[in-house]
């Protein structure tokens, strides 16, 4: 089972960002000690990588324009569609509709996903993203992180991120909904 445990956005000093993203993930020492993480290898996110890489971090980064082996689509499509089959098949969990209430966010997280949308292009890959005027970063973390969770294995013996998993449902959809509820939150050891 994979739980969204956590959510957190930043504003401000980028370097006392990292610094707080490194105290909350790190293997060791960490909030949350992750075992492997993966990062949109764009931006920011480029020199951070290999900063946590120096500091003893288990991540790799993923550009979610470039081609997944196993479907031929690009890692962002590949990972939308796997975390909705997973988000279907029961594997997913997310906090309660009155810890999103409570939580500033949990709720920014709750709208981004539920104004993300799927849109058929010619060719192997949607369109997938929030409205012009939206963000969509909380569902990408989210995908990224069940990505990160199934492939650990395959990028710790040099494989990268090769997993075969059916295709997703294509046309205009709204990618997820409410999820399923929990009142757990301490059993995830995932952001």
């Amino acid at each position: 089972m994979k739980e969204k445990v956590a959510c957190f956005t930043w504003q401000g000093d980028i370097l006392q960002q990292l610094e707080e993203i490194k105290q909350i993930i790190h293997p060791k020492t960490g909030l949350f000690p992750c075992q492997f993480g993966l990062a949109d290898n764009s931006n920011i996110a480029i020199a951070a990588i290999e900063e946590w890489k120096r500091d003893g971090l288990p991540i790799e980064g993923i550009k979610f324009g470039s081609t997944e082996k196993s479907t031929g689509s690009n890692y962002k499509n590949a990972m939308f569609g796997q975390f909705k089959h997973e988000l279907q098949a029961g594997r997913i969990k997310f906090p309660s509709l009155d810890k999103i209430d409570k939580n500033k966010a949990f709720k920014r997280s709750f709208n981004e996903w539920c104004n993300v949308e799927r849109h058929k292009k010619t060719g192997v890959n949607d369109a997938i993203s929030a409205p012009s005027d939206m963000h969509d970063d909380h569902p990408c973390a989210d995908v990224l992180a069940v990505w990160a969770i199934d492939r650990a294995d395959n990028y710790a013996q040099g494989q990268g991120a090769t997993f075969n998993f059916p295709n997703p449902i294509t046309g205009v959809t709204r990618v997820a909904g409410r999820g399923v509820q929990t009142n757990n939150p301490t059993k995830g050891k995932y952001l």
